[in-house]
């Protein structure tokens, strides 16, 4: 199991999950199907609401430092959900920036130009910018 299945989803049902599909292949039946099931439906990362954090979450466009230190200023005395998914909690961060969009359009149009283009661009291209 990855670290992040270790830490949140826990190993322990991983290994039940594939010791119950290996005995169901070995007596004929499609155990390895039903394992790739569950660790579809039951893992957070394969959901797309957390495959977005490769489109946008992840502070896709870049940001200068000067940027960072505005919009992280926004909600600088917000206190956010304790988590320990890497997925959740870019969008923990950016559903709060974002109840400041019109505040951000007004003074910082660039900034809101970029926050415009998030989930539209990788973050490969983001780095040709």
């Amino acid at each position: 199991a990855a670290f992040v299945e270790v830490e949140v989803q826990g190993a322990l049902m991983c290994g039940y999950h594939a010791a119950k599909s290996i005995h169901e292949e070995l007596n004929g039946k499609h155990g390895f199907k039903h394992y790739t099931k569950w660790w579809k439906d039951s893992v957070e990362f394969n959901s797309n609401e957390y495959l977005r954090v490769s489109q946008g979450y992840a502070l896709v466009p870049t940001y200068t430092d000067d940027e960072l230190d505005y919009l992280f200023g926004l909600i600088e005395n917000t206190v956010l959900e304790g988590t320990y998914s890497q997925y959740k909690t870019s969008k923990l961060i950016w559903d709060e920036i974002l109840k400041y969009k019109n505040k951000i359009k007004v003074d910082k149009p660039e900034i809101y130009s970029k926050i415009k283009k998030m989930n539209t661009m990788t973050l490969t291209e983001t780095f040709k910018n």
